[in-house]
């Protein structure tokens, strides 16, 4: 079957995730918005999207959130679904298609799509891989992280997983680490390529050291002080309880005043105050919620580092943000940051303890590190048009295979 079309007619693609931003949820999956509207700006490839949202998990929010809205000429359909809490999760992938199939047969008529793409292995993989077998049409799959490194560990999903791996006419890696455990879980080693994620040059750019000094007086932070900043979900997988006995550590022998800033929002957030009030830096470590993509830039220009301290990542963006605004980052070996992260932009932890980190942190700080426009040059190549260029051409080569 013929599933190409000539590189000069546009191909049409229709993607399938529940990582997808909505009107309640402005930054769900925003990554993923960022990678589909680079790819569509370049004019060779068409989407519209299917993205489910879950009876179960977002109840309280549907009201907000329309079934249908339109991404530029794309159209996106939020079709709801249900799923059992908390337990049987290895009938989510099933439940998921179950929900969406008389939208996808919809959408699938009315489009006539030349592939199937899907975001996260199960069970938005799952659920894919079915509708490619009902409409007859290849799937491109992108695992994202937490889908093989987490989810894969239950023997009754990793089962569907690989089923999904070894289906999928092409697969996208979003690191090194998740292209060979996808290999491991059944993916094709001739039909997978690692695309990580990028970061937008226009918004995330160093500001002038007057600029951060100004936004630290109004934070009530010293010119002189250290700043180590984390940004993410507060969430177990994330490290932030580390984080903060690093500053406490570093506090303690530092000649300088050492403050800490966490952008983000969570579960966690109790629990992480509570830790800066007994270890007494509460005064020293500000909270400030999560913030929206076009704020960071100001955060990341007033820390002296990024720390990411996370048990796992696939290819984390708020790494490559900070970067792009000149600010080095300490991190863990987790995801593709060893692809990014080198002696002129940061460090990488061999040991993860509280004194070698503070111990390392210390230590860059001493050995006057890069200049900004140094560690901004470093991420100079991951702009998401150069995310975009490669996987229209993986994609095209991978439905060439299927002719």
């Amino acid at each position: 079957m013929n599933f190409l079309k000539s590189a000069d007619i546009p191909m049409h693609g229709l993607l399938f995730t529940t990582l997808f931003p909505n009107q309640a949820q402005p930054f769900h999956g925003i990554f993923v918005k960022r990678r589909y509207e680079s790819i569509i700006k370049k004019g060779n490839i068409r989407y519209n999207f299917i993205c489910p949202i879950s009876f179960t998990s977002q109840f309280s929010k549907l009201a907000r959130i329309p079934l249908s809205t339109n991404l530029g000429s794309s159209s996106i359909n939020y079709p709801r679904f249900c799923t059992f809490p908390k337990i049987l999760k290895t009938f989510d992938g099933p439940l998921l298609y179950f929900f969406t199939k008389s939208l996808v047969k919809q959408k699938a008529k009315k489009y006539i799509p030349d592939f199937i793409d899907a975001n996260y292995a199960y069970p938005d993989g799952y659920a894919a891989m079915q509708h490619a077998k009902t409409i007859k049409k290849p799937m491109i799959l992108t695992v994202r992280g937490s889908d093989l490194y987490l989810l894969a560990k239950d023997k009754c999903r990793r089962n569907k997983i690989s089923q999904t791996l070894r289906f999928a006419s092409g697969v996208i890696a979003l690191s090194e680490g998740l292209k060979k455990l996808a290999i491991e879980l059944g993916a094709c080693p001739e039909h997978i390529k690692v695309i990580g994620n990028g970061v937008d040059q226009n918004l995330f750019i160093p500001v002038t050291k007057n600029i951060s000094k100004v936004n630290r007086g109004r934070l009530g932070i010293p010119e002189k002080a250290r700043v180590i900043l984390g940004v993410g979900r507060l969430v177990p997988l994330k490290r932030f309880d580390l984080m903060l006995y690093v500053i406490s550590k570093i506090k303690k022998s530092s000649s300088h005043p050492v403050y800490g800033i966490i952008v983000g929002a969570g579960p966690e957030m109790g629990k992480l105050q509570q830790i800066a009030a007994s270890l007494d830096i509460l005064n020293q470590v500000k909270f400030v919620g999560q913030k929206s993509p076009e704020e960071l830039p100001k955060w990341y220009n007033l820390s002296d580092a990024l720390m990411v301290l996370s048990t796992h990542e696939g290819s984390p963006n708020v790494p490559m943000e900070a970067l792009s605004c000149g600010t080095p980052v300490i991190a863990t070996q987790v995801g593709n940051l060893p692809e990014i992260i080198n002696k002129d932009n940061g460090i990488l932890l061999k040991n993860i303890n509280i004194d070698t980190i503070a111990s390392a942190t210390t230590d860059y700080w001493h050995n006057n590190p890069s200049p900004q426009d140094r560690i901004s040059n470093s991420v100079a190549l991951y702009s998401w048009d150069a995310v975009a260029e490669k996987q229209e051409s993986f994609i095209r080569r991978i439905l060439q295979g299927n002719q």
